[in-house]
C-alpha cells in the first residue's frame, strides 16, 4: 500500500509543481523559487518535529553528504529550467514528458553502471520507443 501511496504522492506533486512553474510571475525565476524555497524551508521547520523520532535537526543536518547539497542544486536548475521553458513557449505537457522521457533515458545506463540495475529486452524496447516518442515530439 505504501508503494501505490508514495507513488499517488509524486503524481500530484508532479502535476501541481508544473502548474505552478506554468503560472508563476512574470518575476526573474531565481526571485520566484527564494520565495518557494522560503516556504518549503518553513514547511520543512514546521513537519521535522511531527514525523522525525530525533529532535535534533542540527544533528541530523550534520550526517548529510554531498548528495543532498547536489540535489538542491539539482532542484534549482530543473525549476528554473521549467519556468524559463514555459516562458518561452514549451507547451504545458510536453515540456514535463519530454524533460522526464529524456531524463529516463539518460538514466537508464547509468543506474546499469554504478547500480548494478538489471535491464531486459522489454526495457530496452521501451527505452526505442520512449526515444521515437521524443523524436516525434520534435517533429
Amino acid at each position: 500500500m505504501l508503494f501505490w501511496i508514495a507513488i499517488a504522492m509524486t503524481v500530484i506533486a508532479n502535476v501541481a509543481y508544473n502548474l505552478c512553474s506554468k503560472m508563476t510571475a512574470p518575476v526573474h525565476p531565481l526571485a520566484a523559487l527564494t520565495a518557494t524555497y522560503a516556504v518549503s524551508l518553513a514547511a520543512c521547520l514546521a513537519l521535522y518535529p511531527l514525523f522525525s523520532k530525533n529532535p535534533h535537526l542540527v544533528a541530523e543536518l550534520r550526517q548529510a553528504n554531498w548528495a543532498s547539497l547536489v540535489l538542491g542544486l539539482a532542484i534549482v536548475l530543473l525549476e528554473s529550467g521549467f519556468i524559463l521553458a514555459f516562458r518561452s513557449g514549451w507547451n504545458l505537457g510536453y515540456a514535463a514528458l519530454f524533460s522526464n522521457a529524456a531524463a529516463a533515458l539518460v538514466l537508464a545506463p547509468i543506474s546499469v553502471l554504478a547500480f548494478k540495475d538489471r535491464i531486459s529486452a522489454p526495457h530496452v524496447l521501451g527505452m526505442a520507443v520512449t526515444a521515437a516518442g521524443l523524436w516525434l515530439m520534435l517533429a
